[in-house]
């Protein structure tokens, strides 16, 4: 290839850095560090080309020279933003660095041992603890769950593949950015210890904190809690798991966001649900074609004042009006017969909508 083809190729590989970077889905707070290596790659592209128009300069001395010039007047005039490149990037991976050697030190060194670390930004942790780990980012992977998609689409979903390994595997601690997931280790964590980063450049949440885990909100929310309902379920859509969405063939209008909440319903403690945010006309569907099925009984968390509707093959059913409220409520729609869809939308206000249950009776 020699001198001909290297530089154009290092330009291609740059761009195609850049255009994975750009569209990442999975971690978006770091962007400008994650395209470092797009800027090296540039800038040994420009340098090679340089030596090039250099070694034709003999054959091309007019093109040359004026490559040479426009070179040198590249550098010259942009050498204080390469020096700030360069400090940025040198910076933000120090202080990210000093702080997970921080967390992964105070992790080893806990008594009894860690079983498990769920985190949401993985980094050195686990290498430097030398423990087992859980990304809720969904790096690495646990148990062939689709664990990165549920990140995408929000925290409620992580949650609701959480129930579904072992308990015997879920983590017993989280070293975790908050902000990242909020309600996070407020419900499920007894905070033990903060660790800053210093000088902080890219950090979507300042502060890693170390948290003892407490699942037991985790499959609270599984059944509805009036026996009656409970008793005539004969399939469970488990809105927010993805696996669940999955089977029972579940869309929404859009990607939208999966929440979580723990409140009570009724008179029952409080429960833990994942589900499926609805705001300003977005819908999501299911099927509802399960043999004896009559009823639909859905969980809903209606985050402010609003009107939902609940329609079958487009065909409207009912339409109620919800206050906002720290319980659940509990609705039941009947199915008209031959129905084989049912669909939820927000006409206004935000609600939660976290489970179906079809009923037969």
């Amino acid at each position: 290839m020699g001198h001909y083809g290297l530089p154009g190729l290092l330009v291609l590989l740059g761009a195609a850095w850049g255009i994975v970077s750009a569209t990442n889905g999975q971690v978006i707070y770091h962007l400008d560090r994650y395209l470092m290596p797009m800027r090296a790659l540039w800038l040994v592209a420009a340098a090679t080309g340089l030596v090039r128009l250099v070694a034709l300069r003999a054959r091309h001395r007019l093109s040359a020279a004026v490559g040479v010039a426009v070179a040198a007047w590249a550098l010259g005039t942009h050498a204080e933003a390469h020096h700030d490149w360069r400090t940025h990037f040198g910076r933000s991976c120090e202080n990210i660095r000093e702080q997970h050697m921080q967390t992964a030190r105070f992790l080893r060194e806990l008594d009894p041992p860690p079983t498990r670390v769920l985190l949401n930004d993985a980094g050195a942790i686990p290498y430097l603890s030398e423990l087992p780990a859980l990304d809720f980012v969904g790096l690495g992977g646990f148990a062939k769950l689709p664990w990165a998609k549920a990140n995408r689409l929000g925290v409620g979903a992580s949650l609701e593949l959480l129930e579904r390994l072992p308990s015997t595997a879920w983590p017993s601690h989280m070293a975790i950015y908050p902000a990242w997931f909020p309600g996070l280790g407020e419900h499920f964590g007894t905070e033990l210890a903060r660790f800053a980063a210093r000088e902080n450049h890219v950090c979507g949440g300042v502060e890693k904190v170390v948290y003892a885990t407490r699942w037991e909100m985790l499959h609270r929310g599984d059944a509805p809690t009036e026996p009656r309902v409970a008793r005539d379920v004969v399939a469970d859509i488990d809105l927010g798991d993805l696996v669940s969405e999955e089977a029972h063939a579940v869309r929404t209008s859009r990607p939208l966001p999966r929440d979580f909440r723990v409140m009570p319903e009724g008179t029952y403690g409080p429960l833990f649900d994942g589900g499926v945010r609805l705001a300003g006309g977005e819908l999501l569907s299911f099927e509802v074609a399960s043999a004896g099925a009559t009823h639909v009984a859905l969980r809903l968390a209606t985050l402010e004042r609003g009107t939902v509707r609940f329609a079958f093959d487009d065909a409207l059913a009912d339409e109620r009006t919800f206050e906002a409220s720290l319980f659940w409520n509990q609705v039941v729609v009947p199915i008209p017969a031959g129905a084989t869809r049912m669909s939820i939308a927000a006409a206004s206000g935000r609600t939660l909508a976290a489970h179906a249950w079809l009923l037969t009776r």
